[in-house]
């Protein structure tokens, strides 16, 4: 790469946390000649020597951020953007252990990111590994502009960051997403999904079950995961208008009825660690 493409590209944010190292090493494969500037945060995962030995024997340039203890994704991928803000990088790719993208992705990307100013994230197609099936309709034309997406294989403008669009810690782990896809429209921003398969990604133990003709997805998430949904639900429905506190309550009900009627495990646990969630959530201050 050239001066100018190092000042101006992509950079690429990993957060891992008890990693699959084949997995993770698939993960890096795709994006290792891609980009200049690679990070990878570790949240304290119990094989994190393993990782170490990884990139010290096949990814010398990815950059190992070791952290004493579990802080969750927003403090990573803040920590991503301030890194790249240092290094004067104008994107920042996010990825996730199990996340797997396409080696063309980053290249695609690089289409439309110097285009239009008012986009303050790209996405793409996702595919579930489990389900063997696209998680988006498709449609016709090289893009179309959405109202939320998964952090995972997106690139956000470094710029929309510094205008105050950061990813809230307070959510640890789950809705993320969905709360920087609200922020950064209610910034003025626009989030756009670009017509590229271009990820595939294993959420949890996913599971399709078809329930009067409409298919119903359960992704056997552990009870810890089940809290931090649940909570979240309500605290994103508490800080964003635009996310009816009905709906999303209702939505959460919903998914813990399918985890008791469909999941086998941990059935009691999942329930009474949706119901701290939503008292939780409830409590929070935004």
């Amino acid at each position: 790469m050239n001066n100018e493409k190092t000042i101006t590209d992509i950079a690429v944010g990993i957060v891992t946390y008890n990693p699959d190292i084949d997995i993770l090493a698939q993960n890096i494969d795709r994006i290792y000649d891609k980009s200049n500037l690679i990070f990878l945060f570790d949240n304290s995962s119990v094989n994190q020597g393993e990782i170490e030995t990884l990139l010290k024997n096949k990814y010398r340039k990815v950059y190992l951020i070791k952290s004493e203890k579990n802080v969750g994704l927003g403090y990573a991928y803040n920590l991503f953007f301030e890194r790249a803000i240092v290094r004067k990088y104008h994107w920042v790719m996010l990825l996730d252990q199990d996340s797997v993208c396409d080696s063309g992705l980053i290249d695609e990307y690089r289409k439309y990111i110097n285009i239009d100013e008012s986009v303050g994230m790209y996405t793409c197609i996702h595919r579930d590994r489990n389900l063997n099936r696209t998680l988006s309709p498709e449609f016709e034309g090289k893009y179309r502009d959405v109202k939320r997406c998964i952090t995972s294989s997106s690139i956000m403008s470094v710029k929309a960051y510094q205008n105050g669009c950061r990813y809230d810690e307070k959510f640890f782990i789950d809705k993320l997403d969905y709360d920087i896809c609200y922020f950064l429209q209610e910034k003025g921003y626009i989030i756009r999904q670009i017509n590229y398969l271009g990820l595939s990604q294993e959420i949890g133990h996913s599971e399709g079950h078809k329930v009067f003709g409409h298919w119903i997805t359960v992704y056997n998430h552990s009870p810890k995961r089940r809290y931090y949904m649940a909570r979240n639900g309500v605290l994103l429905s508490k800080k964003h208008n635009q996310r009816s506190f009905v709906k999303s309550v209702g939505k959460e009900v919903c998914d813990i009825l399918w985890v008791l009627i469909f999941e086998k495990d941990q059935k009691k646990e999942k329930f009474n660690s949706f119901c701290k969630g939503i008292i939780d959530g409830f409590k929070m201050r935004i």
